[in-house]
Formats: structure tokens, C-alpha cells, sequence
């Protein structure tokens, strides 16, 4: 999903900003609005969506650069191209600079972007990412401008909680993805379990499977590629757990640890 940061608008043009108003005079308008304005158009542009800002300013008017940084393979260069068209056919004096990242690194990457003074003015971040960032004040307040983005009356409640911290709008939802379990048709069958479909045929269904293969130290009846905290951390919500609680301005959690014995042979 895409979410706007805060950025500056760059020299000379960020003094020169001008509202125009309804009697068509020009007034000075301040850096403060204008760089809400800004922010409006470029996440706009990342998340496909037409957003709009105040009808008294003049689109033409308008003039700087943008950067936003893409993760690689979240859109197809069509939609990328089409977006850059629709925005410049808009804004033709704004300079929009699309850099493609990695997920590898993009946190290393935001990290030093952000301790230094040229951080992108958009960026499509994860959703586990907008919490940190937008906890720590590094991204921009939008909350006022949900209204101006394209099907902001739609969006799922879901992808709206996860662009909100402590009550503040720091993103706009830009797609979801759905997960599906794929599972050993012959060792369900061996196990005498059945396709589970509530969490306690789950749980059910695992018992039997460990029961058949559990003498196998590798195996598992469910498996997780690593430290997947990203899936894990929701099961520990649903049976009402949590990993850690806030009290003010302060988190803390707690870890309880099994101890296994392990007996030679």
C-alpha cells in the first residue's frame, strides 16, 4: 500500500506557491498547506486513485518534483505509465520520479532515508511497515483527506485500520492479497482426518497427523517457513492472546518459555 511521507517542497518553487481565489487573485499561499496539497496528488499517483485538493489552486500553477518509491513487481509498468500520464496531462510543470525498490531492503533504505534530508515523498510500504513509521512521525497526517481519494467509502475496514496509528489516517490502502492452506491428500486420508473448516477442526485435524507421523522429528502439521511471525501472530489474537500491550506511550510484553529435555541414545 501506498503511504505519503512528509517531505519538503524543494527551493525556490515552495516560496513561490500561489492560491488562487474565488475572485481569481493570486494570494501566497503556506508552505504548511501546500505541502498537504502535494502530498494529496503523490499518493494519488502510487495508489491509482484521483486525488484531489482544493479547487482554487490552479493544477498548471503548480511546479517541483516528486519522488516515489514502487516496490518492485506491485504494478504493472502500463498502470505505472498510465498513472504518469494522467498526472502530467494534470500537473505538466511537476517532474514525477518513479524508483523501483526491493523488499529486501527497503527498510535499511527508509531508515537511512529518513535519519537524513532526502527521504521519497511517496512510498508503497507493507502494511506491518506503516505502524512503525507512522508511530515513530515519519509519515504524514492525511486523515483530513481520506475524502478526496477515489473509493475512500469503500475501502475494506481492514486495510483501513492497518494505514491508522493511535487514531491518525498515514496511508491509503493500495491492494490485498488472500492466503490458502495446501495440504497432503493421502496423509489426511492415512490420519483418518478431515478438511477442517472452523479452527477447531484444525487443531482436530493436526492432533491426528501428529499422532500418524509425530515419531518424525521434521515433521509438522502445519508448517511455517521460519520465524513467520507475520501468519503466527494472528492465531495467538484469536484465542485472545496478545504479543504486547500498550499503557500510555509505553509497550511491554512477555514471554513465557517451554522447556523441553532432551534424552540421549
Amino acid at each position: 500500500m501506498g503511504a505519503p511521507v512528509r517531505w519538503r517542497w524543494p527551493g525556490p518553487e515552495r516560496r513561490k506557491a500561489r492560491r488562487i481565489n474565488e475572485k481569481g487573485d493570486q494570494t501566497h499561499m503556506s508552505p504548511r498547506k501546500f505541502l498537504v496539497t502535494a502530498i494529496g496528488l503523490a499518493a494519488a499517483l502510487v495508489v491509482a486513485a484521483c486525488g484531489s485538493t482544493s479547487q482554487a489552486i490552479n493544477p498548471a500553477d503548480q511546479t517541483g518534483t516528486l519522488t516515489v518509491w514502487l516496490m518492485n513487481g506491485s504494478a504493472p509498468q502500463s498502470v505505472v505509465d498510465g498513472v504518469n500520464a494522467d498526472f502530467k496531462a494534470k500537473y505538466p510543470n511537476v517532474i514525477v520520479n518513479v524508483e523501483i525498490q526491493q523488499w529486501s531492503n527497503v527498510t535499511t533504505k527508509l531508515d537511512t532515508a529518513f535519519a537524513g534530508s532526502a527521504p521519497p515523498d511517496v512510498m508503497e510500504l507493507g502494511n506491518t511497515l506503516v505502524a512503525k513509521y507512522g508511530y515513530n512521525g515519519a509519515l504524514a497526517d492525511i486523515t483530513g483527506q481520506k475524502s478526496s481519494f477515489q473509493n475512500s467509502g469503500t475501502w475494506l475496514q481492514s486495510l483501513t485500520d492497518s494505514c491508522t496509528v493511535s487514531g491518525k489516517l498515514y496511508c491509503v490502502p493500495y491492494y490485498a492479497g488472500s492466503r490458502a492452506v495446501i495440504y497432503r491428500k493421502d496423509m489426511f486420508a492415512a490420519a483418518g482426518a478431515t478438511v477442517p473448516t472452523s479452527m477447531d477442526e484444525m487443531l482436530a485435524a493436526g492432533q491426528k497427523l501428529m499422532t500418524k507421523y509425530g515419531s518424525d522429528p521434521n515433521f509438522s502439521a502445519l508448517y511455517f517457513p521460519g520465524k513467520y511471525w507475520y501468519a503466527a501472530a494472528p492465531f495467538v489474537w484469536d484465542f485472545g492472546g496478545d504479543i504486547a500491550t500498550q499503557s500510555g506511550s509505553q509497550w511491554s510484553g512477555s514471554r513465557t518459555r517451554r522447556s523441553r529435555r532432551v534424552t540421549s541414545r
